[in-house]
């Protein structure tokens, strides 16, 4: 760290001798260039690295020995089925060629319900079924309409899609459901029609309870019924006034934010986190909506002075709160988390004197947290409107080790992982060719779990404790090989075979491992017709497998899965056995009804296997009030499925159905209560 007016020692760099690559990207049979488009290539312990088609050609700068996946994305062609893995050796590689090819094609028009066209609608098409197995090679394609509302969808395979029309990728709501259609050779569709419903327009301002407007809410439009992607956003102006076009017709509620996403959400006077927040509105087609929104008054202070460890003033520090939440059950985790990982923020700078002055706060109690760039931070709990805090950035530490595989020998490339899930922290580094040496510094007091990967091993460390200023070394990872896992996922209920679905196993604590599709041996983690899979170069430990529906499609029948597990390094081979998937019970086009009662938020240093769903809330006058649940009840069952534990990730499908529906909770202790869901809220 440097701290203002600072110089450092003189800081060596050792570069690496490295490849440059070039590759063109030529459409098959006319030899023609590609227009537009990128090239990954992909190694499993470093994150992808795209470049650029430009005019054909796509450029590769210093990439190090190793073996590459190659993806080739060229807009409006068909990429092959997979391409070549590519090995970065000793001598300079040779230029590559890479050939797509023109794939089959869907034409239309977007209109309104006049047949008047309709300019700047996204449109997705996405394969949902194809000729081939399972596993074979799915397209996806991305337009916008024309002036005219024409549009043209390229570079497709034979089979099923899905085409939707704005949703997801425009602030204009789009029809509720997914045009099903099939593209062939011969018989492509050249003549789609998709006519986007009615919207209406809502236009107001957004006022605090005094009638002072409130600048730079970030303003969401969900509808109350149907799809919940379905919604329009818009951000009030100095004056408090905002505008929302496209917005979808019924009943919808309007809800305020300081930033979308992760900021603190703008509540009623007098209202707490239990309670459903917004206005309810109703849109009408091709109208304007006059609403006016009132939230809570803005005018908290929190003052408060940074120092260092030998309480001399820190000028160079930023500063920024996030309300804890109110609700019951809640901890003051997810204000760490908003503050680590939310956007649009503005934090404050000190002063000279290391004091700030944090304003326009709404009522409550504060997460406070001050940081500098690489220096180390400062957190607050609970602090109130009015307080004036001290925030001691302490002297920060660092960890450090050597990683080996087998035998004794060093790693050429590993990245070390390092997380303190109580702080929501979680930091990471790559190393080469150190001869397995690594080290992170800069780290702020806590409880560290530490991972690694390298191409062929990975391994972790029980979590270790870092005092403030402490220098931990001689942490010595031990990378065991990778291992192959198989499996076969099932219904939970009718034992039957779950097909199309992809599985991924991750290291807790660790980063995400990038794996495409683009090979035979990556799609073996896709289920077969018995629903069986197979994740070639799996880390061992402690692992999350993850199974996820491929094609995202409004029909399929299933979401998602998580399973956690620990593997041992041998053997080289591994069986999980039959992994179980529920069913989803509500309709994409529904809306979630109201059980009643919410949840204790989950610890976030407890194992997976650990986790419960203990009752934080039962809501007066809601669905589970008198059915006999009471707060502190851990629910063990739902309908006779296992929701805790292991089983835990099962909870979200087995709850979300809708309204009218009884659910049978299965409560520690014998207890059985019998819920009938209520409306969404």
């Amino acid at each position: 760290h440097l701290g203002l007016g600072e110089t450092s020692e003189v800081v060596l760099v050792r570069a690496h001798p490295a490849a440059s690559l070039r590759g063109q990207v030529v459409i098959a049979g006319s030899g023609e260039p590609c227009p537009s488009g990128d090239v990954t290539l992909s190694q499993l312990e470093d994150m992808p690295r795209s470049s650029s088609i430009v005019d054909g050609v796509v450029d590769f700068r210093g990439l190090p020995p190793g073996s590459y996946s190659v993806a080739v994305n060229c807009e409006g062609y068909l990429s092959a089925d997979s391409y070549p893995e590519l090995t970065i050796g000793a001598e300079p590689p040779s230029e590559q060629l890479w050939e797509v090819k023109t794939g089959l094609s869907v034409r239309g028009r977007v209109v309104d319900e006049a047949g008047n066209g309709i300019s700047e609608v996204n449109l997705l098409c996405r394969q949902v079924k194809g000729d081939d197995a399972p596993r074979g090679q799915r397209t996806t394609s991305y337009s916008e309409s024309e002036a005219d509302g024409s549009f043209e969808l390229t570079g497709l395979l034979a089979g099923s899609y899905e085409l939707s029309a704005a949703g997801w990728f425009s602030n204009r709501a789009g029809p509720d459901e997914p045009l099903n259609i099939e593209v062939a050779p011969g018989s492509e569709p050249n003549d789609l029609r998709i006519v986007m419903p009615a919207v209406g327009q809502l236009e107001g301002r957004v006022i605090d309870q005094n009638g002072k407007p409130i600048a730079g809410a970030e303003l969401i439009a969900r509808p109350i019924e149907g799809p919940r992607f379905a919604r329009s956003t818009a951000r009030s102006g100095d004056d408090g006034r905002f505008r929302m076009q496209g917005v979808r017709t019924g009943t919808t509620r309007v809800t305020a934010s300081t930033a979308r996403w992760g900021g603190t959400n703008l509540r009623a006077p007098g209202t707490s986190d239990d309670d459903v927040q917004g206005r309810e509105v109703d849109v009408l087609a091709d109208q304007v909506v006059e609403l006016e929104l009132v939230v809570e008054s803005r005018d908290g202070v929190i003052r408060g002075r940074v120092t260092d460890e030998g309480g001399g003033p820190v000028a160079d520090a930023f500063v920024e709160a996030e309300r804890m939440s109110d609700r019951a059950g809640a901890s003051s985790m997810g204000a760490k988390r908003s503050l680590r990982w939310s956007w649009n923020r503005k934090p404050v700078l000190t002063s000279q004197d290391g004091e700030f002055e944090l304003d326009e706060l709404p009522e409550g109690r504060f997460v406070v947290r001050a940081y500098r760039k690489g220096g180390g931070e400062a957190i607050a709990e609970a602090v109130a409107l009015g307080d004036s805090v001290e925030l001691v950035i302490e002297s920060t530490g660092s960890l450090a080790g050597t990683a080996r595989l087998g035998g004794g020998a060093a790693p050429e490339r590993f990245k070390v992982t390092v997380t303190d899930r109580a702080q929501g922290l979680s930091r990471n580094d790559s190393f080469f060719r150190t001869n397995g040496a690594w080290s992170l510094s800069e780290l702020p007091p806590g409880n560290y779990e530490i991972t690694a990967q390298a191409a062929t091993a990975t391994g972790s460390l029980p979590a270790v404790e870092l005092a403030e200023g402490q220098k931990l070394e001689n942490l010595d990872l031990e990378l065991a090989g990778r291992v192959t896992l198989r499996g076969r996922l099932v219904d939970a209920q009718t034992r039957e075979p779950v097909v199309g679905m992809e599985v991924r196993a991750d290291q807790r604590g660790g980063t995400f491992t990038f794996r495409s599709d683009s090979s035979e041996e990556d799609r073996l983690r896709i289920t077969d017709a018995d629903g069986r899979f197979e994740i070639v170069d799996a880390p061992t430990g402690k692992l999350t497998v993850i199974a996820w529906n491929r094609s995202w499609s409004q029909d399929s029948k299933y979401q998602f899965g998580t399973f956690p597990r620990t593997i041992a390094a041998e053997p080289a081979v591994q069986d999980l056995g039959e992994l179980e998937l529920i069913a989803r019970r509500l309709d994409p086009k529904q809306t979630p009804g109201d059980l009643g009662f919410t949840l204790v938020e989950g610890d976030p240093t407890a194992e997976p296997e650990a986790r419960e769903m203990v009752v934080a809330l039962v809501r007066p006058g809601g669905p589970a009030e008198g059915s006999g649940l009471e707060v502190g009840d851990a629910i063990e069952t739902v309908d006779g499925l296992e929701v805790s534990g292991e089983q835990a990730s099962r909870w979200y499908t087995l709850t979300r159905v809708p309204e009218g529906q009884t659910l049978k909770l299965g409560v520690r202790g014998g207890k059985t209560v019998e819920i009938t869901v209520g409306p969404p809220r």
